[in-house]
């Protein structure tokens, strides 16, 4: 018998501006994540992959440390508007703007 296995095509998500690296706990082996990620690996984790897990700001980003500062974890939603949120207050690439930069 001839299986065939259908597979989606995920499109990794990428973010404009430099939101800094982020800490993360992993619940399937319920343990820190060994190393830091940056939004982009934060925004493209498969929890059904590699399991269950929350991130928060490692605090390297001044910027995004002060959002998040009142909330135990960051979603990639909340990553991926912020993101927007940045890019719609301004599209000038060469300047910096509280802390944040772009790519």
């Amino acid at each position: 018998m001839n299986q065939t296995c259908n597979t989606i095509s995920v499109e990794e998500v990428t973010t404009s501006f430099d939101l800094g690296t982020f800490e993360g706990f992993s619940f399937r082996s319920q343990s820190a994540i060994p190393k830091n990620l940056d939004a982009d690996g934060v925004l493209n984790w498969d929890h059904d992959r590699q399991g269950e897990a929350e991130f928060w700001p490692a605090g390297d980003n001044a910027g995004v440390a002060l959002i998040f500062e009142h909330q135990s974890s960051v979603t990639g939603s909340e990553l991926k508007e912020l993101d927007r949120l940045l890019s719609e207050l301004g599209d000038d690439r060469s300047r910096t703007s509280c802390g944040f930069t772009t790519r």
